[in-house]
């Protein structure tokens, strides 16, 4: 495990092509986040990324494409700072110790928890990704993968953009968007058609 937060030189380098092939860092939702078009999603509640279920979620997401490491990195404000990565076989006892470190100085104060508010999560595949806004309030996965047993895994509730909006955003997270920055949200995640790069 490699945390609070990744040093090296070489691996930020690596670490930051491995996310541009996946993740378009200066986007923000309710554009398509992912620098694939095609593909599956799923969305659950931003709140449970720092929880067992997500772990166990995110391992099985690695096993089927195949990782060996998982990268976390936040996007606060359009850069990257990596915060850490762990080996795919680490990710279920691993991920929430990790998530709950407190690196004090570099967040200002409070762990990667609870300072985060844009962030994503890949493998070292870069075939699947998730994008985290605490805004929206949501987790997007992506993954080009038709079946996805990870939906399977765990007790987290994955749902369409549709849903999301109908059963997991309290009333007062929907008050703060327009009703048309709703509906892009909804087309762009249910409708590849209405993906764009």
């Amino acid at each position: 495990m490699a945390y609070p937060f990744i040093e090296s030189e070489s691996e930020l380098r690596q670490i930051s092509s491995r996310l541009h092939r996946i993740v378009d860092p200066s986007s923000s939702l309710p554009d398509w986040p992912f620098i694939p078009v095609e593909g599956e999603v799923d969305i659950c509640e931003d709140v449970e990324f720092s929880g067992d279920d997500f772990a166990v979620a995110l391992a099985e997401i690695a096993k089927v494409h195949r990782d060996k490491s998982l990268y976390f990195v936040t996007l606060d404000g359009g850069d990257m700072r990596p915060c850490f990565s762990l080996a795919v076989e680490e990710i279920p006892r691993g991920y929430r110790a990790a998530v709950g470190h407190e690196p004090v100085e570099e967040l200002n104060g409070g762990s990667i928890r609870d300072a985060v508010t844009i962030f994503a999560i890949f493998g070292d595949s870069t075939k699947w990704a998730v994008w985290g806004d605490r805004n929206w309030e949501v987790l997007v996965v992506y993954s080009p993968e038709v079946r996805r047993p990870w939906r399977d895994a765990t007790e987290l509730e994955f749902v369409t953009a549709a849903r999301a909006v109908d059963d997991l955003w309290p009333d007062v997270v929907r008050s703060g968007f327009r009703e048309e920055t709703i509906q892009r949200f909804i087309s762009t995640m249910d409708e590849p058609r209405f993906r764009s790069r």
